[in-house]
């Protein structure tokens, strides 16, 4: 999914953050084993549910709020016309601003993601 309108809370405040997004849903996914004999089995292992992205900061918001958000639920909605909730959600990227068009790059990661 890309391109959207990102929105959560922050101090009572609803925040809507326009920019290009990826989401996963999360779940398992296969991990292919090569065997020496040529053969390929799998494994499945874990995927974090996340959306990651760049933001255009609010003049509202500091990088430090961006930083510390934990447990919140974070909304997506895309230009498609669907939405997903990201719950229990918290940034875990190095917050770092590029002063040429003043975005933050964000990795969200929750326990959940919803289609809503």
């Amino acid at each position: 999914m890309q391109y959207g309108i990102l929105y959560f809370i922050i101090d009572g405040i609803r925040v809507n953050i326009k920019g290009n997004f990826i989401a996963t849903p999360g779940g398992r996914k296969p991990e292919p084993i090569a065997n020496p004999d040529g053969t390929v089995d799998y494994s499945t292992v874990g995927v974090v549910p996340r959306i990651t992205g760049d933001i255009a900061l609010p003049n509202n918001i500091s990088l430090k709020q961006i930083q510390n958000l934990k447990g919140v639920t974070i909304t997506l909605a895309t230009d498609q016309g669907k939405s997903y909730n990201l719950s229990d959600a918290r940034n875990v990227a190095e917050i770092a601003l590029n002063p040429e068009d003043g975005t933050v790059s964000c990795d969200f990661v929750g326990a959940q993601m919803d289609e809503i």
